[in-house]
């Protein structure tokens, strides 16, 4: 996901909860897989940008 199509707040926001999630988690790994379903969420909330 291209991060420079998504608005201001929505960025932040992405930042914000990788940095939780990553402080949050020992497992490396383990935060990988959390990102990554964050931004499928996000994906899944928000339409495509083109």
């Amino acid at each position: 996901m291209n991060n420079a199509k998504l608005p201001k707040s929505l960025r932040k926001y992405v930042r914000m909860e990788k940095g939780r999630i990553r402080r949050g988690t020992a497992d490396i790994q383990q935060a990988k897989d959390a990102i990554a379903k964050m931004y499928e969420r996000i994906g899944k909330t928000r339409p495509a940008v083109v």
